[in-house]
């Protein structure tokens, strides 16, 4: 029989603690056994959160970068334990970036340059990258909109007006890349902002700006003018 919580004596059981004294008190083994909920025949369910943390040298860091197969490395974690773990960490990480973009505000066109750069720094390809705005120009959401070929993107202004609704944003800042180093914009991309423009306007919402980067100058279309 599998060694559940519930089979652990009153004072290892990580749940009555955790009730007792909050999720602060428990271990990293603690906490991850109330995810792994059973052991094995051979290991309590604590030992088998210790011995999964020891494959990743106690680092929960690393332990959360796992892929699924890395998970099931370890002895007894079968694909519904690791599926969990996976979930609990995604779920944190969701977390901590959504505690990030919440500190970024948007105040000029470096602001947008300086945390867009590292997303499309080297890529061989035309990427698009799209950044939700409050009415403070504070970060609420952003992800890659589309990804191209070497010297094109696709830009869907429906899609964008839709996901900004949705997220009750108030202004959106559009970003893409040039991997030919030279940031001056092309007529379809002058074109394309100036239909997201107006597409936003229709529902009271700003286009901070238009970026084009290019390693590390940028082309601010919005104002008209490289850096």
């Amino acid at each position: 029989m599998m060694n559940h919580i519930a089979d652990l004596q009153k004072e290892e059981r990580p749940r009555e603690k955790l009730q007792r004294h909050g999720a602060g008190a428990l271990t990293d083994a603690e906490l991850l056994a109330l995810l792994l909920s059973s052991g094995t025949i051979e290991r309590s369910v604590i030992d088998l959160a210790r011995a999964l943390l020891a494959q990743a040298n106690n680092d929960l860091a690393l332990l959360a970068s796992f892929s699924l197969d890395e998970l099931k490395r370890e002895k007894g974690i079968g694909d519904a334990k690791a599926i969990t773990l996976l979930a609990a960490f995604e779920l944190g990480r969701r977390r901590s970036e959504k505690a990030r973009e919440e500190r970024i505000a948007f105040r000029c066109t470096e602001d947008i340059f300086k945390f867009a750069s590292p997303l499309v720094e080297g890529l061989s390809h035309e990427e698009s990258w799209i950044f939700f705005l409050n009415r403070a120009n504070t970060l609420i959401a952003h992800h890659r909109h589309s990804q191209g070929i070497s010297h094109a993107v696709l830009i869907d202004e429906r899609q964008i007006v839709r996901e900004a609704l949705e997220l009750r944003a108030d202004a959106v800042a559009l970003v893409h890349n040039h991997p030919s180093g030279v940031c001056a914009p092309s007529s379809g991309d002058i074109e394309v902002t100036r239909r997201l423009k107006a597409a936003l306007a229709l529902f009271h919402m700003r286009l901070l700006d238009h970026m084009i980067i290019a390693g590390t100058h940028f082309y601010s279309i919005e104002k008209g003018e490289s850096h």
